[in-house]
């Protein structure tokens, strides 16, 4: 009898400790309310690189734009949304730079959005040596209307 190992006597606990709560079964509740809707994060990523707005994103899932934010509230898909984004500027500025090897526009474009670059307008306002423009008003046309005198105000 020596090989059983000594169980540890049992204490019977009378008083309960503070904030005690005793064990019980967790009860399974109904879920209420409408259903999860499930959002891709693979789809919400490509409508991002396309620079959908929340509206069209909502459009393209079959729920409200106020779920398409309060889904970007949750980290997850804040991440996924702007990478999206991220890689939808990417593809554009690689776009916009292959059309500059063909399109003169565009590259004038880019050179003003990049470096700084822009269009010169060169004006003169005055006359020469940077003084007054002179002028002169020709009134030998002109009637001569008389409006009344001071002296008939009184």
């Amino acid at each position: 009898m020596a090989d059983k190992k000594a169980k540890p006597e049992k204490v019977k606990v009378t008083a309960k400790p503070k904030g005690y709560m005793p064990k019980t079964k967790a009860k399974r509740r109904k879920k209420t309310g409408r259903p999860t809707i499930r959002i891709s994060k693979i789809d919400l990523e490509k409508l991002a690189g396309i620079h959908c707005t929340m509206e069209e994103a909502a459009g393209w899932f079959g729920v409200s734009e106020k779920t398409i934010r309060r889904r970007l509230e949750r980290a997850e898909f804040r991440e996924v949304w702007d990478a999206g984004i991220m890689k939808g500027k990417v593809s554009l500025r690689r776009t916009q730079f292959e059309m500059a090897k063909t399109s003169a526009t565009m590259a004038i474009f880019l050179g003003k959005q990049y470096l700084g670059q822009r269009d010169e307008i060169h004006q003169k306002i005055g006359g020469e040596d940077g003084g007054p423009i002179p002028f002169t008003i020709d009134l030998s046309g002109v009637r001569n209307i008389d409006y009344g005198s001071e002296e008939d105000d009184e």
